[in-house]
């Protein structure tokens, strides 16, 4: 997948670099800083590694930690590491990930799609393209390929392609969803997941960017955590008014969560 999309995600990034003043001298500084860290099979906390670059003269303010460790990822030096307590953690690539066999770009672009609309269909070109950053004219000779393999059907002018025979789910159930979360963030077109008249409730930017409240599969609201000791509050701001029913079952999803992060749960 890095071999088949990191191209382009760099090229993408390079006038955000030019903005950050990230030239081709820090990110090498940086990866040899890095790479020395974690060799041996250290996995080290991003605030460390954070702290050891402005150590050796690397500003990591405005962006720019998050920008050259980006790029280390995609040049497949570095990945993520296991936890460290509740911290995330960074590792050398090749001590971490297993050897894989290596695809050619068509190859690759077939798996990539297979496993796209397997998992995430029923969905369009045009919501891949947007998911992981191909060009229009890699999907379509993708899907050429793989039309045997997967069903579609057509909807208000836009062809959508699944594998199987997906039946809508019928669900009470609540969930408290993250920000960029698979369930919004793969999808060009989100209209399945909110009312139009809500998206600028939610963000005027786009539902990506904030924790979402899901109810029967529709974006319902948005939530923040706080928490206080041993306390998680989770804090609602509904598109609508709840009802008692709706408000039980976010209260679910809101314990298990605290009961995930050891912690008392509260809605707020």
């Amino acid at each position: 997948m890095l071999d088949l999309t990191a191209r382009r995600i760099q090229a993408l990034a390079k006038g955000r670099h030019k903005q950050l003043e990230i030239d081709e001298a820090v990110l090498t500084k940086s990866e040899k800083i890095i790479s020395k860290a974690l060799q041996g099979g250290k996995q080290v906390a991003r605030d460390e590694l954070s702290a050891l670059l402005k150590q050796n003269g690397i500003a990591t303010n405005e962006q720019r930690y998050v920008h050259i460790m980006m790029h280390l990822e995609l040049e497949q030096v570095i990945c993520s590491g296991g936890r460290a307590g509740k911290q995330f953690t960074y590792a050398l690539f090749d001590e971490r990930v297993p050897k894989s066999k290596k695809l050619n770009h068509d190859e690759a672009v077939i798996k990539l799609m297979e496993r796209y609309f397997t998992s995430h269909g029923p969905a369009t070109l045009a919501d891949f393209v947007w998911w992981s950053g191909l060009t229009i004219t890699d999907a379509r000779a993708g899907i050429e390929t793989l039309k045997n393999k997967l069903e579609s059907y057509d909807f208000e002018g836009s062809t959508y392609w699944f594998a199987g025979n997906p039946t809508p789910a019928k669900s009470t159930t609540a969930y408290l969803l993250p920000n960029y979360d698979e369930y919004i963030v793969s999808y060009k077109d989100r209209s399945f997941a909110i009312n139009v008249k809500d998206i600028s409730k939610a963000d005027p930017r786009g539902t990506i960017f904030n924790h979402t409240i899901i109810l029967n599969g529709k974006i319902e609201g948005i939530w923040k955590k706080v928490i206080k000791k041993d306390t998680l509050e989770v804090e609602l701001t509904p598109f609508k008014k709840t009802s008692d029913a709706n408000l039980k079952l976010i209260e679910i999803a809101a314990k298990k969560y605290a009961d995930f992060l050891g912690l008392k749960g509260m809605v707020k």
